[in-house]
């Protein structure tokens, strides 16, 4: 499962910092569109937000990169297709 916040901020173009748990894994490339993290580690949030803090370069290329992957992923042609395709795979 996927957090409203997280996909907001997806949608939004934030590079996002999240824990590598559940759905969240699944939305943020590691070093593309934000930074992974391992689950209670505040050593690892602590040098993911000093990392993004000190790269402006590279917070403007995640944030690119995060507006991308929302429309691959959420756009409503995308999640209309998945709807379609679930609804038709249970009639058949």
């Amino acid at each position: 499962m996927v957090g409203l916040a997280a996909l907001e901020a997806l949608a939004s173009g934030l590079a996002l910092v999240v824990s590598d748990i559940g759905g969240l894994k699944d939305i943020v490339q590691d070093g593309q569109n934000g930074y992974r993290l391992p689950a209670a580690d505040p050593v690892a949030l602590a040098n993911a937000i000093r990392m993004l803090a000190s790269n402006p370069a590279d917070v403007e290329r995640m944030r690119v990169e995060s507006h991308r992957r929302a429309i691959e992923l959420f756009s409503w042609e995308v999640v209309t297709e998945k709807y379609v395709n679930a609804i038709t795979s249970c009639l058949d």
